[in-house]
């Protein structure tokens, strides 16, 4: 289950803060929901830990307001597509 903490949308995030819109992707709509860092671990089934050190390292997308960190779920399952390896056998 997610809580409100949990994700914001580009709306609420031009509401508290007007030059958000200028950080957001281009292709963002204001009800582009972005998901925490601990709402993403959830939703990918990784610690908080685990995405962390995905994120670090480039393997996943990831959109900085401030200081705080988001994930944009569109961006993620596109970027997990592009490493999915075919079945053999």
């Amino acid at each position: 289950m997610t809580s409100a903490d949990d994700y914001v949308t580009l709306r609420d995030m031009k509401r508290r803060n007007p030059t958000a819109s200028r950080t957001a992707p281009r292709r963002a709509t204001p009800t582009t929901v972005l998901l925490t860092v601990e709402a993403g671990a959830r939703w990918l089934g990784l610690s908080r830990d685990a995405l962390w050190s995905r994120l670090q390292l480039g393997q996943l997308p990831y959109v900085k307001l401030g200081k705080r960190v988001y994930l944009v779920p569109e961006d993620v399952e596109a970027a997990l597509r592009q490493h999915t390896r075919p079945a053999t056998g």
